[in-house]
């Protein structure tokens, strides 16, 4: 950022130099900053799909959802097959409960992109909040299809969204999936431990990280974790060699 900031002190409108300077800012999830470098940028050139997308995205994340819908309207008004921006429209539309509005940005984002992951993703978080389940599992098959996909990708995008919608026992279901399927993915035992401590189960979280170190040994994410339920439960003495280990 210094480098950045020092070449914007010798060229303050220098295009390079703001879209790194407000990239920097997103990527250190500094997402008001990267606002205004975003705004800063789009006044030297007002029609950056790249600035105009990434910006609604930042807006997201600081859930100013209307003021992301008319940065993508903005965008798209002018970059009409842009995915990303029905994505983040749809995206925004979602966290408004505008669930129709939601499911027609992700559609369109797909029928421009069918790989694109997210629209799916966004899709099925819709049918879970109105609960439909069954077009939950539609959409995932859809996917599973355009993506000629494994199952175990399809069963880690289920556990992402009832993640997101804090159905513990849920994921807890789908990732054990993909652990029958490849059970060398120590993401799959991380998400199921979260799920039971979610359920105060955190007994249930020891378990599954200990079978997940008994394959992946030298796994830091998997010691890490172990070691603070092991603190979690009163077992002191059982944490200090998986950390020592893990560091």
């Amino acid at each position: 950022l210094f480098l950045i900031n020092h070449g914007l002190n010798l060229v303050p409108n220098d295009k390079m130099f703001l879209h790194k300077l407000a990239s920097c800012l997103h990527d250190a999830k500094r997402y008001a900053e990267a606002v205004d470098a975003y705004d800063r940028l789009l006044l030297v050139s007002f029609d950056d799909a790249t600035a105009l997308n990434n910006k609604a995205h930042a807006l997201i994340q600081l859930e100013s959802y209307e003021l992301a819908i008319q940065c993508c309207n903005q965008l798209l008004y002018t970059f009409w097959r842009f995915e990303y921006g029905y994505k983040n429209r749809g995206l925004a539309n979602f966290h408004l409960g505008n669930y129709e509005r939601a499911y027609n940005d992700c559609q369109r984002a797909i029928e421009i992109n069918p790989h694109l992951e997210e629209a799916y993703l966004i899709q099925m978080k819709i049918f879970h909040e109105i609960q439909r389940p069954e077009d939950v599992l539609s959409v995932g098959q859809s996917f599973r299809e355009s993506h000629e996909a494994t199952d175990e990708h399809f069963y880690r995008l289920l556990a992402t969204v009832y993640h997101g919608q804090d159905e513990h026992k849920k994921v807890i279901q789908m990732a054990q999936k993909c652990i029958e399927i490849n059970p060398l993915e120590s993401f799959y035992y991380l998400r199921i431990a979260d799920a039971h401590d979610a359920l105060n189960d955190q007994h249930g979280s020891i378990y599954w990280l200990e079978k997940g170190r008994a394959l992946m040994p030298d796994d830091t994410s998997i010691l890490i974790d172990l070691s603070y339920y092991y603190i979690q439960t009163k077992q002191p003495e059982l944490a200090m060699p998986v950390i020592e280990h893990a560091y």
